[in-house]
């Protein structure tokens, strides 16, 4: 914010580039480390949820030829685990998207149950708010689980 000369930023600012770089390359297992260890301070049940999607190669993370650019958190039937396909390159941004992913599937999850009180976090709602909208979250958006209907925001971009 102060970088940017700015009172109050609004949620697109934190997408404008840093007036340093960090160049630093970051090899998979530290980046698994940062987010696991992310997840764990905001609430353990975050990290062990998120351990197998690691241990089991549920993520499908190494650049490729051929393969697609960005990243995508592609869902399955209702009980089997979703798939994060991303092309990690080790730069900083690539930790964070996987946070991202990783973390916005953990809260599509709940919010599908009604187990978010969006009164509690404007900055939580207005960054699922933004990832839910990517055309790649839309799949899981639109996996519904037989007999189990989600909220009426559930699908809702602008809840």
């Amino acid at each position: 914010r102060r970088w940017m000369g700015l009172r109050r930023m609004q949620i697109w600012d934190r997408n404008a580039p840093l007036p340093t770089k960090d160049t630093r390359l970051i090899p998979w297992d530290e980046a698994q480390k940062t987010v696991l260890a992310a997840y764990e301070s905001f609430d353990p049940r975050m990290a062990e949820i998120a351990r197998p999607f690691f241990a089991k190669g549920w993520i499908d993370a190494p650049a490729q030829p051929g393969k697609a650019p960005g990243a995508f958190a592609h869902p399955t039937v209702t009980n089997v685990h979703p798939y994060l396909l991303m092309n990690y390159l080790g730069k900083p941004r690539d930790v964070m998207t996987l946070a991202d992913f990783a973390a916005a599937a953990h809260l599509s999850a709940l919010d599908y149950i009604s187990d978010v009180d969006w009164n509690r976090s404007q900055n939580v709602k207005d960054w699922y708010a933004k990832i839910k909208s990517r055309p790649a979250f839309r799949s899981i958006l639109a996996d519904h689980i037989p007999g189990f209907h989600p909220p009426p925001h559930y699908t809702d971009l602008d809840f």
